[in-house]
């Protein structure tokens, strides 16, 4: 039993550490942001694809420990990661306690993930509208525009921009 909880913890801790890596450059795409630096946020997409993957692979891997050790437990199918650590906390208390602490900080740092993410969504509606306001007040007969969420409208007039005759 003793392998399986250090296998979990093993996998919350590089869970953990990926998360941050999540968060730093939640944090790095909020300032990039706001500088409207267009290529940062491309280079920053890239590398939050990768961590998003990493973190989903670890996840799953994580699952698949979490249920052989609770089913070596002989607890009942679909159990949390609280009710595995309360059933061991008696024969494994250190173990169990780390266990408790790096779920405790994965868990905040999802939710401070949660955060940056529909702060950024935010950011990213906003420059869409306001780069809407922008090009509706340059060009009032572009059929482009942005609406406040952020959306693409055609409103079915020729582009001054694209030549469709050559």
């Amino acid at each position: 039993m003793n392998s399986y909880l250090t296998e979990l913890l093993e996998v919350l801790r590089k869970q953990s550490r990926c998360s941050g890596g999540l968060l730093e450059l939640s944090r790095a795409e909020r300032n990039a942001l706001k500088e409207d630096n267009v290529q940062e946020l491309f280079a920053l997409c890239k590398e939050i694809t990768v961590l998003s993957q990493q973190l989903a692979q670890l996840e799953e891997e994580r699952m698949e420990i979490h249920c052989r050790a609770a089913g070596r437990l002989g607890l009942a199918e679909g159990t949390g990661l609280k009710e595995l650590i309360a059933a061991v906390k008696e024969k494994e208390p250190v173990l169990a306690n780390s266990l408790e602490k790096e779920a405790e900080a994965l868990n905040a740092s999802y939710t401070e993930l949660k955060q940056y993410n529909e702060l950024n969504q935010l950011l990213l509606r906003q420059a869409a509208a306001y780069a809407g306001t922008i090009i509706s007040a340059l060009q009032p007969d572009s059929k482009l525009t942005y609406s406040k969420s952020g959306d693409v409208y055609h409103r079915g007039l020729q582009s001054p921009f694209v030549n469709r005759t050559v």
